[in-house]
């Protein structure tokens, strides 16, 4: 029996969900075996769930590949749902970094902002929504701007109209945009407040005596200057994702666009090992994006290499670990 291209298609996108899986898995599992606090256990698993959640995409565009679905309602019931993934995904970010602003705009040491059962109710508002913006885009459908390649609901297959995927590109940039300006205002704060600390620890050095309250106070002032370290280097590691987020997304938008706005290219205008490679470096992102948030944690790396089986030369205490993006700080 041959294989056609909606076979290979079809491999390549269960092999996607495979990776995926497995990797979210893993950090899920290492979450467990490190007994980390409430608030890395719900960011990080906010992360996988989004992730898993377009592992399921990547799970139905195998099966419209191998099952052979070329019809319009198919492609846009799959897009629908990436849409909604996608911007649970950026609008459960935002609720984090709002959250890291109003605690250091507020000084809030020992308990967050945001609970972990807002930050729920929230992201499943934001699902919603989403999913309803994509459903937006099942009734503004224009069979003249459908572009297939190889197959009728091909990767690269565009069903929406031009103005509507537009309109969703700019919806993306101005939440962007919005991440951006939170991370300013977050890194002034902790500028601010270092600057603060430091005016402070060197005023309690100058005039510092062995005194039990003179201790204690320098204890406090000890506790908030190691919790700003810690949100600024929390604050290095978001502004690495976003990075990453715009490096993975943005080709594949802009290559859209282009084949939108062409009037003049054929449909190969963009070589498609172009869309490929775009389409991959999504694939990376949602591999990845959870791990580089984790990585710097010691314990991690040790729950990672016990369950991959490795044998470590010394044994680890593991302790509750926190990675401070919700300024859930003991």
């Amino acid at each position: 029996m041959s294989t056609t291209n909606s076979d290979v298609a079809a491999i390549i996108h269960f092999l996607v969900a495979f990776l995926v899986i497995v990797a979210n898995v893993i950090l899920v599992l290492a979450l467990k075996l490190m007994k980390a606090k409430r608030a890395t256990v719900i960011f990080l698993s906010q992360l996988a769930i989004c992730n898993l959640v377009h592992c399921i995409a990547f799970l139905l565009r195998g099966i419209f590949f191998l099952w052979h679905v070329n019809t319009i309602q198919g492609c846009l019931f799959m897009q629908v749902f990436v849409i909604g993934a996608t911007g649970n995904y950026m609008i459960g970010i935002f609720y984090i970094y709002l959250d890291l602003f109003i605690s250091l705009k507020k000084m809030s040491v020992n308990k967050p902002i945001i609970s972990g059962r807002i930050a729920l109710i929230m992201s499943i508002i934001s699902c919603v929504v989403c999913l309803g913006f994509g459903a937006i885009g099942y009734t503004m459908r224009n069979v003249s701007y459908k572009y297939t390649y190889q197959v009728g609901c091909s990767i690269h297959s565009v069903v929406y109209t031009k103005e509507y995927v537009l309109i969703l590109t700019i919806f993306g940039f101005v939440t962007l945009l919005g991440i951006v300006v939170c991370h300013i205002l977050i890194y002034r704060l902790i500028k601010k407040a270092q600057f603060r600390q430091s005016v402070v620890v060197s005023y309690e050095r100058r005039n510092i005596v062995s005194t039990i309250s003179g201790t204690a106070t320098n204890h406090g002032i000890t506790k908030t200057t190691r919790w700003l370290n810690k949100n600024e280097a929390t604050l290095k590691m978001i502004i690495l994702v976003l990075i990453l987020f715009v490096v993975c997304f943005y080709p594949i938008n802009i290559i859209t666009l282009i084949i939108f706005y062409c009037k003049t290219c054929s449909k190969d205008a963009i070589h498609e090992g172009v869309f490929y490679v775009g389409y991959l470096l999504v694939v990376v992102h949602y591999i990845s994006n959870g791990v580089i948030y984790a990585v710097k944690i010691k314990e991690f790396k040790y729950a990672c290499r016990k369950i991959c089986c490795i044998k470590l030369p010394f044994q680890i205490q593991v302790q509750p670990s926190s990675i401070n993006v919700s300024s859930d700080v003991e």
